[in-house]
């Protein structure tokens, strides 16, 4: 998700949604209802906007996924509750407690689906993650007051509670969550200036702060200082701090800009997995600039690499829409 790539994840609107003390239990149905539940969950989508230009990526698909999709990070939870919250301490992070149960449908599928999509593990890395079993561990759901399955809670390195969700929640509507907590988290209010310094995680945040207000100065500032601090791309930041910068290029339709950002991902990371998304914006950029022949080699150039990609229709028919274009130039 992290381009303007045209595919996007379908909405769960089966879960209850409760957040904060608002509670609402969560759908006790039939196999049926989880199977719809679940592919509404997961399914992936092409999406085109009505009357946007063939080739253009609808806005609203580079926003779902511009962020931490394309990279898998798996969640790194914790084994030792008992260590979380010193852990938690000493690394200046919120806690993420995910309370589950074996015979919660809900609970299985979010660990089935939601906590197995990348965007997830991508957002999650703010935090020390830990899952509580609530039937083998009563006493700490009890504790924290957790009657429901599944319920996550966010909470300060002193076991404080900031935040509470109960019941199902989809990886983009569990992201979105995150997103809007770390948003707001104080911590994360007072602007970083990037020399300041060496967490990388800090510099994430600080990057999607400067993103989401359309700072590229900042933006472009942020990015250089994460891929010094991690020029090998070990957290898997420094690859999307280019990819970022590419989007607010494309958006500002400076594509010639927006492609040097992009190249630069395939000069330092080669092997990166945004690699599928890294191509198809590279010849997005170059079919607006015009440059036919960069965008068709691109559109090829995706399709011989990854033939069963969601997009590889929208490709295909790419390369057939320039093709007439080259065509009709030449008559």
């Amino acid at each position: 998700m992290l381009a303007e790539v045209c595919s996007e994840f379908g909405r769960s609107r089966l879960a209850s949604r409760t957040i904060s003390g608002d509670r609402t239990r969560c759908l006790q149905g039939s196999p049926i209802l989880l199977f719809l539940m679940l592919w509404a969950a997961g399914l992936p989508l092409v999406v085109r906007a009505q009357g946007e230009a063939a080739g253009t990526p609808a806005a609203s698909q580079s926003e779902e996924l511009e962020s931490e999709a394309a990279v898998a990070i798996p969640v790194a939870w914790q084994s030792d509750f008992s260590q979380t919250f010193k852990l938690a301490a000493r690394q200046n992070r919120h806690v993420f407690i995910f309370f589950r149960a074996d015979w919660s449908p809900w609970a299985l599928a979010m660990e089935e689906r939601t906590f197995a999509h990348p965007s997830v593990g991508k957002a999650l890395v703010n935090f020390v993650s830990v899952k509580i079993d609530g039937t083998s561990r009563p006493e700490t759901a009890q504790k924290f007051g957790v009657v429901d399955f599944p319920t996550i809670l966010i909470t300060d390195s002193g076991g404080k509670e900031l935040t509470r969700i109960v019941g199902y929640r989809s990886a983009e509507a569990l992201v979105r969550v995150v997103q809007s907590f770390l948003v707001s988290d104080p911590r994360a209010a007072k602007p970083v200036a990037p020399q300041e310094t060496e967490d990388v995680s800090v510099l994430r945040r600080a990057l999607v702060a400067a993103r989401n207000r359309g700072d590229l100065k900042l933006s472009s500032e942020i990015a250089a200082r994460m891929i010094d601090l991690d020029p090998e791309n070990r957290l898997g930041f420094s690859d999307n701090a280019l990819a970022w910068l590419g989007l607010l290029h494309s958006r500002r339709k400076e594509w010639t800009l927006a492609a040097s950002m992009y190249s630069r991902i395939l000069d330092l990371y080669g092997d990166t997995e945004l690699k599928s998304h890294v191509l198809l914006s590279l010849a997005h950029c170059a079919a607006n600039s015009k440059d036919w022949q960069v965008g068709l080699d691109r559109y090829k150039e995706f399709l011989r690499e990854f033939p069963r990609h969601p997009d590889a229709s929208f490709a295909k028919r790419e390369v057939r829409r320039i093709k007439k274009l080259r065509m009709q130039q030449i008559q």
